[in-house]
């Protein structure tokens, strides 16, 4: 864990993060869907598998998430 200069730490996404992750993302993105008529990607993703298959690192303020950021190695 490390302590940012927001007074945030961040940390490696856990299974039990899963709720959470998705809760962050829909809020971070739900004001997109009347915009484009549909839940932008990020929404649709299963974050089960995402925190699984990729890095995911997590800010926290007091224990709650309040930001999430997904790493994933693509082939370009």
């Amino acid at each position: 864990m490390t302590l940012g200069a927001g007074g945030f730490s961040i940390r490696t996404a856990v299974p039990d993060d899963v709720e959470a992750v998705a809760a962050c993302v829909a809020a971070a993105y739900r004001h997109y869907i009347e915009r484009i008529g549909k839940p932008p990607g990020p929404m649709l993703e299963d974050y089960a598998q995402v925190i699984r298959q990729h890095q995911v690192a997590l800010a926290e303020i007091n224990g709650a998430i309040v930001g999430a950021l997904v790493l994933a190695l693509k082939d370009v």
